[in-house]
């Protein structure tokens, strides 16, 4: 619900400060390289219990990635 009314008024209003054009998501947003080696710094080594892995699984379960 909140989404669709950040979504609303991102199409009315057409702000010029916020750089995504989709509430909720990330999709279009630049990272610099510096912030990607930041970002791959931090996640390598990373290990998840059985428990997370489980909880990733069972929330994945059913998406769609694409039509093909």
């Amino acid at each position: 619900m909140i989404l669709l009314r950040e979504q609303h008024f991102l199409d009315s209003l057409s702000p010029e400060y916020n750089i995504l054009k989709i509430a909720g998501s990330s999709l279009g947003q630049k990272r610099s390289e510096i912030t990607k080696a930041l970002i791959r710094k931090v996640k390598s080594g990373l290990i998840h219990s059985a428990e997370t892995k489980l909880k990733i699984s069972e929330s994945l379960k059913g998406k769609i990635y694409s039509e093909k």
